[in-house]
């Protein structure tokens, strides 16, 4: 398919402009997503989401986190 969405810095093309969006952080090292808990940031939701898992196995019963917390707008 077209991928008219190209990276300013390495060339890379993306169908959608989310997906250069989410790329950027390849480049900026940008970390905008950060734990409630602890304070680590991350540069991707998934990867915030997968270590939230490290203070629920601290903590059994603490029911559902909650919502990501980020810096960015």
């Amino acid at each position: 398919g077209e991928k008219p969405h190209e990276c300013g810095v390495c060339g890379k093309r993306f169908r959608e402009s989310f997906h250069l969006r989410k790329h950027r952080v390849v480049h900026t090292r940008e970390r905008p997503y950060r734990c409630e808990h602890c304070g680590k940031a991350f540069g991707y939701p998934q990867s915030l989401t997968r270590h939230r898992q490290v203070h629920r196995a601290a903590s059994p019963g603490r029911g559902p986190a909650p919502e990501l917390v980020t810096s960015a707008a």
